[in-house]
């Protein structure tokens, strides 16, 4: 054991800040689909195996700064430095499977949209799949890249030897897949909601929260160029230089699980923006001498938040029938009853992106539903 200093200290603030920001988002998201929407999938398997990952790192490489990490190497061929090698090696092997499983999460969350068109589902598919044999392939070189494979954390094994230029390609191609596929599944959305029959205000709330992946490429952009840097560092730096690509990498995973947490955790946070609403309704009424409809909060909380439901529109403020979406099945309808109206909004709201998507009609499908009511006409 030595002490922790230099860069040591920072590293593990970070990355446990973002394991705090990766524990919240799992209870949101489990709130949400058991309790709000009470529909769990495999997306979701494989979004808390991901958290639980990322855990794994944060505690791996916390006892690899116990070793040095984070520090310059002042006896590279002591028992410590062999630790702390050998604890990043399994870190960042854990990152690479907790890449993979954040990928195939989006990736099942994206089926349930598309699942009912084969070329969108060979596009969601294919990318997913040759980019977790990349990352694969990267994590198998990581380990015997060099000879004998002990070597790569204790170099005082007598004839050992390593490859560091397939080392570094095999890293290096590996980042670049994962950037792509992090602006590809970051840029369909908008491909899948360009053609769906809803204000526009509406799809750029949609696009914008299910794009947060943009995000996590900046990311590995910049876990990248933290490559070229070790690329060139010294021998005795190395422990000391990983750092800020050790850091690249936890940021990567929580900017991708804070992507699909916001989308998934929508409904969640739309019923607390409706109660918001109604909070400041009531502060303005008990302000006010003029008498407010029990449901005016809750059917203007839209306009107030200036954030509209996915799939429909805001609810009207005076009383009636009020129909959205009649070919996706959805009936929208406000009753001056307190109670009954402020159900209703909020169970309107407690459908998840996927869900409207995959329900929403398009300006295709409208245009034949109604030649069809056309003709029957005639």
């Amino acid at each position: 054991m030595v002490p922790i200093t230099q860069k040591a200290p920072m590293m593990l603030g970070v990355m446990w800040m973002f394991q705090a920001i990766a524990f919240i988002l799992v209870g949101l998201r489990l709130y949400t689909r058991l309790v709000v929407m009470s529909n769990y999938g495999w997306d979701d398997h494989f979004f808390n195996a991901a958290v639980f990952l990322l855990f794994v790192y944060t505690v791996l490489m916390t006892v690899a700064a116990c070793f040095g990490l984070g520090q310059t190497m002042t006896d590279p061929s002591s028992a410590a430095t062999s630790h702390a090698l050998l604890l990043v090696n399994i870190g960042q092997t854990a990152t690479s499977i907790t890449v993979i499983f954040v990928k195939v999460s989006i990736a099942v969350f994206l089926l349930r949209i598309v699942n009912t068109n084969r070329g969108q589902m060979i596009a969601v598919i294919i990318p997913v799949t040759l980019m977790s044999i990349i990352v694969f392939v990267a994590a198998w070189v990581l380990w015997f890249a060099c000879t004998p494979v002990s070597y790569s954390w204790d170099i005082t094994v007598p004839g050992g030897h390593c490859n560091p230029v397939t080392e570094f390609w095999a890293a290096l191609v590996s980042g670049v897949s994962i950037v792509i596929i992090e602006v590809f599944y970051a840029s369909f959305p908008w491909y899948l909601i360009r053609g769906l029959q809803m204000p526009k205000r509406e799809k750029i709330l949609i696009g914008t929260s299910m794009s947060f992946g943009y995000i996590s490429a900046i990311c590995s952009i910049y876990r990248l160029l933290t490559l070229l840097n070790l690329a060139y560092a010294s021998d005795e730096d190395f422990l000391l230089t990983i750092v800020d690509l050790l850091i690249w990498h936890a940021a990567d995973i929580t900017t991708q699980l804070v992507c699909i947490g916001v989308t998934v955790c929508r409904p969640l946070y739309k019923d607390w923006l409706y109660r918001i609403a109604d909070h400041i309704e009531s502060i303005s009424s008990s302000l006010s001498s003029t008498k407010q409809d029990t449901t005016y909060g809750a059917r203007n909380a839209p306009a107030l938040i200036a954030l509209q439901t996915i799939g429909g529109s805001a609810m009207p403020q005076s009383g009636g029938d009020a129909t959205y979406g009649k070919d996706s099945g959805f009936m929208h309808h406000t009753e001056k009853l307190g109670s009954k109206a402020r159900s209703r909004a909020m169970e309107t709201d407690a459908i998840s992106e996927e869900y409207m998507l995959e329900r929403e009609p398009t300006a295709d499908s409208a245009g034949s539903s109604a030649g069809g009511r056309h003709q029957q006409g005639v």
